[in-house]
């Protein structure tokens, strides 16, 4: 927030932050769905395809931005080369 003539108002990187904490906020009524979609990820000897982890997403989670998100990001952070990380 800045002060313009006894009025303040809020910056533009403020209405980001706030957009961003809004956006979580709204996301943590989803939680146990996220813990949901992890388990079923990380459950050894099963295997799903790209077709039904999308199918799976769509069932359970209604906001598709979400969704987009979800459906980008295919390769799990525990795979994810922690040098490449560091570069």
């Amino acid at each position: 927030m800045y002060r313009s003539g006894g009025k303040y108002t809020v910056t533009s990187l403020g209405k980001i932050a706030y957009g961003v904490v809004q956006r979580i906020a709204a996301l943590e009524k989803d939680y146990w769905k996220f813990v949901a979609i992890d388990t079923l990820e990380s459950v050894a000897n099963i295997q799903i395809s790209d077709e039904e982890r999308k199918k799976i997403i769509c069932s359970i989670i209604k906001d598709m931005q979400t969704r987009e998100i979800l459906f980008s990001a295919k390769q799990p952070l525990r795979d994810i080369d922690s040098q490449s990380i560091d570069a």
